[in-house]
């Protein structure tokens, strides 16, 4: 099979749609400091939201609707598991996108990585279905690194992703996050990935 780069088109089509046929086991990925020193600019049309009891609502959903989450129920149980952990926290480090009627259409958080002392991570990236294709995830990902260069100036930035959502890889390893090689299982899944993405999307990772 022919080997192919993923195009930034791929990028937005297929950033936040989850490839079941392919691995869910685990990645992770690191970015080094210094972060983006200038905040991203959105497409017109869009604004960045703090959380509202809506958008929280709305960002469940979206969570249920993208297949991350099976249930309501396991979102509202994922939300009060953070929150039970650091409310305040999670609320000043979930960033979102919304349009001109206040519809969710991006988001991403920065949350705890037990992996790593005092680490932090990349947390829950996605774009709405009926938001996507616009470049928004790329816009969201710059957004969370960022905010976080500002306020965690020397640390890295860590993230947990899947083989499952492989175009997403690329753009991750685009805005300067690469595979976090902390042992040999984590190489090994590393290795496993990529040979499966390329062998059933004739992609590279």
């Amino acid at each position: 099979m022919e080997k192919r780069e993923l195009t930034d088109q791929d990028n937005q089509d297929q950033v936040t749609k989850l490839d079941h046929t392919l691995s869910d086991e685990h990645l992770f990925m690191i970015k080094q400091p210094p972060m983006p020193g200038i905040e991203p600019k959105l497409p017109g049309g869009y604004w960045y939201a703090k959380p509202s009891e809506d958008l929280v609502f709305q960002w469940k959903q979206a969570l249920v609707e993208l297949d991350f989450i099976k249930t309501m129920e396991e979102a509202e149980s994922q939300w009060k598991r953070m929150t039970d952990v650091d409310e305040k926290f999670l609320l000043e480090h979930l960033y979102l996108i919304v349009d001109e009627n206040k519809e969710l259409a991006c988001a991403a958080g920065i949350w705890f990585y037990p992996g790593v002392e005092k680490g932090m991570r990349l947390h829950w990236v996605f774009t709405t279905p009926r938001h996507q294709k616009r470049g928004l995830a790329r816009v969201i990902v710059q957004k969370a690194s960022y905010e976080f260069g500002k306020e965690f100036k020397k640390q890295p930035l860590f993230l947990s992703t899947q083989a499952s959502s492989w175009p997403a890889i690329v753009l991750y390893e685009q805005e300067g996050f690469m595979p976090f090689l902390f042992d040999k299982a984590s190489r090994q899944a590393w290795t496993k990935a990529k040979k499966q993405v390329f062998e059933k999307r004739g992609a590279k990772i």
